[in-house]
């Protein structure tokens, strides 16, 4: 209910009606694929900056819960009894092995950003292939759990 409540807010008191107001100093065929992204070239009755806002809104939600919520739930991860998760007790090259993947990942959070920065176009199309291909490696996976 609380996520229904955010995007009626989002939408009702959200961002203003014109083209630039959202999108200001970022060049034009950059904003025309964000818009597209967003979906304007399907949802035509709808305005643009709405969709933008709703889909930067829905993204952030997505990446707090999995890189902040889901750790912050196992108790494990923000605490000192992170040694405690089981595949961290196997050996201390295990716990090497997990902590340096840790930091390669936040390696390469920055240079996403750096990259989206020089390069938005392809470093969207490189994201989202293998955001897609993570996907569907989960879905096994999260088929099995129903």
């Amino acid at each position: 209910m609380l996520l229904s409540l955010m995007l009626v807010l989002l939408w009702t008191i959200g961002p203003m009606e014109t083209a630039d107001s959202l999108l200001f100093e970022i060049p034009r065929a950059v904003q025309g694929q964000i818009t597209h992204h967003a979906g304007a070239t399907l949802l035509t009755t709808i305005s643009p900056n709405k969709l933008i806002a709703t889909h930067a809104f829905l993204e952030l939600l997505h990446y707090g819960v999995w890189m902040i919520a889901v750790p912050a739930a196992s108790g494990r991860v923000f605490t000192k009894t992170f040694r405690s998760i089981p595949l961290m007790k196997r050996s201390v090259a295990s716990q090497k092995v997990i902590s340096l993947l840790l930091a390669c990942s936040a390696m390469t959070v920055v240079v996403l950003w750096l990259c989206f920065t020089a390069d938005y176009s392809t470093t969207r199309d490189i994201y989202f292939t293998v955001a897609t291909l993570h996907v569907l490696a989960e879905v096994p996976f999260l088929l099995r759990l129903l």
